[in-house]
Protein backbone atom coordinates (compact mmCIF):
# COMPACT_ATOMS: atom_id res chain seq x y z
CA UNK A 1 0.00 0.00 0.00
CA UNK A 2 1.20 3.08 -1.15
CA UNK A 3 1.95 6.41 1.30
CA UNK A 4 1.52 9.85 1.05
CA UNK A 5 4.46 11.11 -1.10
CA UNK A 6 4.85 8.04 -2.86
CA UNK A 7 5.17 7.74 -6.59
CA UNK A 8 3.65 4.70 -8.69
CA UNK A 9 3.60 3.48 -12.23
CA UNK A 10 -0.57 2.38 -12.87
CA UNK A 11 -0.91 0.46 -15.98
CA UNK A 12 -3.47 -0.38 -18.23
CA UNK A 13 -3.88 -3.51 -20.38
CA UNK A 14 -5.76 -3.13 -23.44
CA UNK A 15 -6.78 -6.57 -25.56
CA UNK A 16 -7.02 -6.52 -28.20
CA UNK A 17 -4.87 -3.81 -29.74
CA UNK A 18 -3.05 -2.65 -32.51
CA UNK A 19 -1.64 0.29 -34.58
CA UNK A 20 -4.85 2.26 -34.03
CA UNK A 21 -4.92 1.70 -30.02
CA UNK A 22 -4.85 5.18 -28.09
CA UNK A 23 -5.79 5.91 -24.60
CA UNK A 24 -5.83 8.34 -22.25
CA UNK A 25 -6.16 9.09 -18.25
CA UNK A 26 -7.77 11.18 -15.64
CA UNK A 27 -6.66 10.87 -12.27
CA UNK A 28 -9.14 11.44 -9.84
CA UNK A 29 -7.97 12.46 -5.77
CA UNK A 30 -9.59 11.90 -2.76
CA UNK A 31 -10.49 15.32 -2.72
CA UNK A 32 -9.75 18.22 -4.88
CA UNK A 33 -9.92 19.00 -8.94
CA UNK A 34 -9.93 15.68 -10.90
CA UNK A 35 -6.68 15.93 -13.89
CA UNK A 36 -8.05 14.49 -17.17
CA UNK A 37 -5.87 14.13 -20.98
CA UNK A 38 -3.06 12.77 -19.66
CA UNK A 39 -0.67 11.03 -22.09
CA UNK A 40 0.02 7.64 -20.66
CA UNK A 41 3.25 6.06 -22.46
CA UNK A 42 2.22 2.89 -24.81
CA UNK A 43 4.31 -0.45 -25.11
CA UNK A 44 4.33 -4.25 -25.84
CA UNK A 45 2.15 -2.60 -29.42
CA UNK A 46 -0.34 -0.30 -27.95
CA UNK A 47 -1.34 -3.33 -25.66
CA UNK A 48 -0.21 -1.74 -21.81
CA UNK A 49 -0.43 2.12 -21.20
CA UNK A 50 1.86 3.43 -18.02
CA UNK A 51 1.73 6.19 -16.20
CA UNK A 52 3.90 7.61 -12.95
CA UNK A 53 1.52 9.02 -10.26
CA UNK A 54 2.50 10.90 -7.19
CA UNK A 55 -0.43 10.54 -4.30
CA UNK A 56 -0.62 14.11 -2.38
CA UNK A 57 -3.13 12.82 -0.32
CA UNK A 58 -4.59 9.82 1.62
CA UNK A 59 -7.64 8.33 0.89
CA UNK A 60 -9.14 6.43 -2.55
CA UNK A 61 -7.58 7.75 -6.10
CA UNK A 62 -9.71 6.95 -8.87
CA UNK A 63 -8.12 6.06 -12.44
CA UNK A 64 -9.99 6.71 -15.55
CA UNK A 65 -8.79 5.20 -18.95
CA UNK A 66 -10.13 6.35 -21.99
CA UNK A 67 -9.27 3.92 -25.04
CA UNK A 68 -10.01 4.49 -28.66
CA UNK A 69 -9.06 2.37 -31.48
CA UNK A 70 -9.10 -1.23 -31.37
CA UNK A 71 -9.72 -2.14 -28.06
CA UNK A 72 -12.30 1.08 -27.06
CA UNK A 73 -13.61 1.65 -23.55
CA UNK A 74 -13.13 3.15 -20.60
CA UNK A 75 -11.97 1.11 -17.89
CA UNK A 76 -11.77 1.97 -13.93
CA UNK A 77 -8.81 1.65 -11.62
CA UNK A 78 -8.61 2.29 -7.66
CA UNK A 79 -5.74 2.74 -5.41
CA UNK A 80 -5.92 3.00 -1.28
CA UNK A 81 -3.60 5.26 0.01
CA UNK A 82 -1.99 5.72 3.74
CA UNK A 83 -1.31 9.01 5.11
CA UNK A 84 2.03 9.86 6.66
CA UNK A 85 3.61 8.57 9.22
CA UNK A 86 2.86 10.86 11.82
CA UNK A 87 4.26 10.67 16.06
CA UNK A 88 1.66 11.90 18.53
CA UNK A 89 1.57 12.63 22.23
CA UNK A 90 4.95 11.09 23.78
CA UNK A 91 6.96 12.16 26.89
CA UNK A 92 9.90 9.47 25.34
CA UNK A 93 11.28 9.24 21.69
CA UNK A 94 11.93 5.88 20.51
CA UNK A 95 15.85 6.87 21.21
CA UNK A 96 14.94 7.77 24.47
CA UNK A 97 13.60 3.88 24.62
CA UNK A 98 16.72 2.00 23.21
CA UNK A 99 18.64 3.85 25.69
CA UNK A 100 16.58 2.93 28.66
CA UNK A 101 16.77 -0.73 27.05
CA UNK A 102 20.44 -0.91 25.98
CA UNK A 103 19.22 -2.42 22.82
CA UNK A 104 17.29 -1.63 19.73
CA UNK A 105 13.38 -0.91 20.41
CA UNK A 106 10.74 -3.21 18.61
CA UNK A 107 9.27 -1.71 15.73
CA UNK A 108 5.78 -0.85 17.40
CA UNK A 109 8.16 1.32 19.73
CA UNK A 110 6.15 4.84 18.94
CA UNK A 111 2.86 3.30 19.32
CA UNK A 112 3.97 1.82 22.70
CA UNK A 113 5.38 5.10 24.04
CA UNK A 114 2.11 6.80 22.61
CA UNK A 115 -0.36 4.36 24.22
CA UNK A 116 2.07 4.38 27.71
CA UNK A 117 1.72 8.43 27.77
CA UNK A 118 -2.12 8.69 27.08
CA UNK A 119 -2.71 5.96 29.92
CA UNK A 120 -0.15 7.95 32.16
CA UNK A 121 -2.36 10.91 31.74
CA UNK A 122 -5.80 9.94 31.47
CA UNK A 123 -5.21 6.87 34.61
CA UNK A 124 -2.37 8.01 36.82
CA UNK A 125 -1.56 11.55 36.92
CA UNK A 126 -5.00 12.66 37.50
CA UNK A 127 -3.68 14.19 41.12
CA UNK A 128 -0.65 14.94 39.69
CA UNK A 129 0.57 18.65 39.88
CA UNK A 130 3.10 20.04 37.97
CA UNK A 131 4.54 23.06 35.74
CA UNK A 132 3.65 22.88 31.62
CA UNK A 133 4.25 24.00 28.60
CA UNK A 134 1.28 25.40 26.33
CA UNK A 135 1.79 21.98 24.57
CA UNK A 136 1.05 20.16 27.84
CA UNK A 137 4.45 19.15 28.61
CA UNK A 138 6.51 18.97 31.52
CA UNK A 139 9.12 22.34 32.17
CA UNK A 140 10.78 20.65 35.83
CA UNK A 141 13.74 19.11 34.68
CA UNK A 142 12.90 16.74 37.33
CA UNK A 143 9.75 15.91 35.98
CA UNK A 144 10.64 15.43 32.28
CA UNK A 145 12.81 12.74 33.45
CA UNK A 146 10.34 10.93 35.58
CA UNK A 147 7.57 11.19 32.73
CA UNK A 148 10.22 10.17 30.23
CA UNK A 149 11.55 7.74 32.15
CA UNK A 150 8.37 6.07 33.31
CA UNK A 151 6.82 6.60 29.48
CA UNK A 152 10.34 4.26 28.73
CA UNK A 153 9.17 1.63 31.84
CA UNK A 154 5.88 1.02 30.75
CA UNK A 155 6.29 0.36 27.25
CA UNK A 156 9.19 -1.64 27.83
CA UNK A 157 6.57 -3.89 30.22
CA UNK A 158 3.87 -2.99 27.75
CA UNK A 159 5.94 -4.67 25.13
CA UNK A 160 6.94 -7.85 27.07
CA UNK A 161 3.62 -8.53 28.28
CA UNK A 162 2.39 -8.46 24.72
CA UNK A 163 0.02 -5.33 25.30
CA UNK A 164 -0.56 -3.25 22.65
CA UNK A 165 0.17 0.51 22.52
CA UNK A 166 -3.05 1.45 21.02
CA UNK A 167 -5.61 -0.92 22.54
CA UNK A 168 -4.23 -1.78 26.44
CA UNK A 169 -7.22 -3.11 27.59
CA UNK A 170 -6.13 -5.08 30.23
CA UNK A 171 -8.04 -4.37 33.50
CA UNK A 172 -5.36 -3.82 36.75
CA UNK A 173 -4.21 -6.27 39.57
CA UNK A 174 -3.81 -4.17 42.58
CA UNK A 175 -0.25 -2.32 42.57
CA UNK A 176 0.82 -0.33 45.55
CA UNK A 177 3.58 2.27 45.55
CA UNK A 178 3.49 4.23 48.78
CA UNK A 179 0.05 5.50 48.90
CA UNK A 180 -1.16 5.02 45.06
CA UNK A 181 -3.39 1.93 44.60
CA UNK A 182 -3.83 0.51 41.28
CA UNK A 183 -6.73 -1.82 41.27
CA UNK A 184 -8.03 -4.19 38.87
CA UNK A 185 -10.96 -7.29 38.82
CA UNK A 186 -10.25 -10.73 38.58
CA UNK A 187 -9.67 -11.82 34.88
CA UNK A 188 -11.70 -15.05 33.64
CA UNK A 189 -11.86 -17.85 36.13
CA UNK A 190 -10.66 -15.84 39.03
CA UNK A 191 -7.39 -15.52 37.74
CA UNK A 192 -5.89 -12.03 37.57
CA UNK A 193 -4.59 -10.97 33.95
CA UNK A 194 -1.67 -9.04 33.87
CA UNK A 195 -1.82 -5.08 34.78
CA UNK A 196 -1.06 -1.92 32.60
CA UNK A 197 0.56 -0.37 35.37
CA UNK A 198 3.94 -1.58 35.94
CA UNK A 199 5.60 -1.40 39.34
CA UNK A 200 8.83 0.40 37.89
CA UNK A 201 7.00 3.19 36.58
CA UNK A 202 5.29 3.42 39.59
CA UNK A 203 8.17 3.67 41.40
CA UNK A 204 9.74 6.09 39.28
CA UNK A 205 6.74 8.52 39.49
CA UNK A 206 6.11 8.42 43.24
CA UNK A 207 10.01 9.04 43.37
CA UNK A 208 9.36 12.48 42.03
CA UNK A 209 6.63 13.08 43.97
CA UNK A 210 4.20 12.62 41.23
CA UNK A 211 1.83 9.78 42.98
CA UNK A 212 1.28 12.40 46.27
CA UNK A 213 -2.12 11.85 46.13
CA UNK A 214 -3.92 8.42 46.35
CA UNK A 215 -4.99 7.04 43.15
CA UNK A 216 -7.45 3.96 42.88
CA UNK A 217 -8.86 2.47 39.43
CA UNK A 218 -10.44 0.07 38.88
Amino acid sequence: MPDVGDSQIVELTVSPADGTTSATLAVIPPEGDVTTGLEPTPSNGNAVWSYEVTYTMPGIWQFMWTVTGTGRGVQYQKATVAPAPARGRSYASTTDLANWLKAAPPLNAQALLEGATRFLDNRVLLAAVYDINLDGMPTSTTVIKALRDATCALATWWHAQGIEGEDANSVYTTVSIGSASFTRTPGAGGAPSDPRMSREAAEILAGAGLLGHPIRSC
